[in-house]
């Protein structure tokens, strides 16, 4: 939501969608959270790659990090 936002204020020259001070938090907003995604999916000790395969009975995930 916050990347579509940010994008439709670039999409104007005036950039008059938001105020400037409410582009920085869309933007600020827009990082954080990325990178809490990223770290997530990164993370190895992530309950879902030990509980996912035993709920599906599946021996492992695919493309799993480990």
């Amino acid at each position: 939501m916050f990347a579509v936002l940010i994008r439709l204020e670039l999409a104007t020259p005036a950039g008059d969608l938001v105020e400037s001070n409410v582009y920085n938090k869309f933007f600020t907003m827009h990082g954080i959270i990325m990178v809490f995604f990223l770290f997530d999916s990164v993370d190895s000790r992530n309950p879902r790659q030990f509980m996912l395969p035993m709920m599906i009975g599946a021996k492992d995930l695919a493309f799993s990090a480990d």
